[in-house]
């Protein structure tokens, strides 16, 4: 579990959080994709993830492992209903390695040294490192299947 004052600068800025999410992807994903993350569909999505992120960051250690395989299943229908559209796999993995630096952002914007410790902002990085992996091993995961899915498509048409 984080220090309670780092999580509380999280949960006050979700508005940032998305901000920032969004601002990272700028210019460094297709612009179609971009402009769909901007869309209530991509909102939705954003929402999403930071409700899973302040849970990890909140869960005892015996819950971890259960929250992180949550992540990695929403990462992973995210990412194969983008794929679907033509979206390619390194504009998704993009998205999540920006929703973790905002969130790592967002704590830096509003850390003050006298508020917690080095250590504890030091854990709670390493969470959203975590965090962020599991984002993008949910990503991949979904690119992929779906890549399978769509593979299968191409052989049952040749068949017939």
């Amino acid at each position: 579990m984080v220090a309670p004052k780092l999580l509380l600068v999280l949960r006050e800025n979700f508005e940032e959080v998305i901000s920032r999410w969004l601002d990272g992807c700028e210019g460094r994903i297709a612009e179609e994709f971009e402009q769909l993350l901007r869309t209530p569909m991509g909102h939705s999505f954003g929402a999403s993830m930071y409700k899973l992120a302040l849970r990890y960051l909140e869960a005892e250690e015996y819950e971890t492992d259960g929250i992180l395989r949550e992540i990695r299943s929403c990462a992973s229908d995210a990412s194969f209903r983008r794929a679907a559209v033509g979206f390619g796999l390194p504009d998704i993995i993009r998205t999540a390695t920006a929703f973790r630096e905002a969130m790592q952002q967002t704590l830096l914007n509003h850390y003050c040294s006298g508020d917690s410790d080095g250590e504890a902002l030091l854990e709670c990085f390493a969470l959203l490192t975590s965090l962020g992996d599991a984002m993008v091993e949910g990503e991949v995961a979904g690119f992929f299947v779906f890549s399978k899915f769509g593979d299968d498509d191409e052989e049952m048409a040749e068949a017939v």
